[in-house]
């Protein structure tokens, strides 16, 4: 409205033939001292600071109808309240005991320790999976220093050679399990247990090493002086033998085993 009223005003000079004098300074085209423009100007001014007044009187009347209802909560703690309002909210079970639907109630709970049985169970169980795992892999261990103690003290006995020990060991490892007793007992690939020349009791350590070195001769050590073991095709001393290991040398003589 105001760019039309001073068009308006510009059109008004032009006809009256002013194109000279009226600009403002340099003849811009435009006499703020026209009283068209003073009204236009001024009705623009007018316009603004109402609306100003309007809002600012609105505001004002808002704040005091606020302060107004605030006055009926003097001395109220909100904060007690608004724990209220939030225990009320989470605390289903006191709605639902107010409409009293208390086998509802009943049933929540039993649910929810339910929930709570079930996830101490669950823990308890999962705890209970790390310890036997733990406590597995210290059986292990220990069943593997028990089998390495007595096959290695039943191999020192039979003073073999000391530079495969380790190789016997790795075999004992997949042979023998510890007992209740804490004992090596020997198992084969089917997993039954393997008795000794008795047929009653389990091979000891000291005669499973002996029917071992029978397939790998290089357990004993080489023998020295008279006596000493000829090559594969030819004859051993079997004077210090075990009844196993001449039965073995019988067989092997016949070309059978080893």
């Amino acid at each position: 409205m105001f760019i039309r009223k001073m068009g308006q005003a510009q059109k008004y000079r032009d006809e009256a033939g002013d194109g000279s004098q009226g600009g403002a300074a340099g003849g811009s085209g435009v006499d703020l001292n026209n009283p068209e423009i003073q009204k236009a100007i001024q009705l623009k001014v007018d316009e603004s600071v109402a609306g100003l007044k309007n809002k600012n009187a609105e505001v004002i009347g808002k704040l005091k109808e606020a302060q107004e209802k605030m006055k009926q909560f003097e001395g109220v703690d909100f904060d007690k309240i608004k724990n209220l309002q939030k225990q009320m909210e989470e605390n289903e079970e006191m709605r639902l005991l107010a409409e009293g639907k208390t086998e509802e109630v009943v049933n929540r709970r039993v649910e929810a320790m339910k929930r709570d049985f079930d996830a101490n169970l669950a823990a308890r169980d999962s705890k209970l999976t790390e310890y036997e795992q733990i406590l597995k892999a210290k059986e292990d261990r220990l069943a593997e220093l028990v089998i390495d103690g007595q096959v290695r003290e039943a191999y020192i006995g039979l003073d073999y050679e000391p530079a495969a020990l380790e190789d016997v060991l790795l075999h004992a490892r997949r042979t023998f399990i510890m007992d209740d007793a804490g004992k090596a007992i020997p198992r084969d690939a089917h997993g039954s247990l393997i008795f000794g020349k008795d047929g009653k009791t389990p091979i000891s350590a000291s005669e499973w090493l002996e029917g071992l070195a029978e397939r790998k001769t290089y357990l004993r050590k080489p023998s020295k002086g008279a006596g000493a073991q000829q090559g594969r095709g030819g004859s051993r001393d079997t004077t210090n033998m075990t009844s196993t290991q001449k039965i073995a040398e019988g067989l092997r003589k016949q070309g059978i085993g080893v």
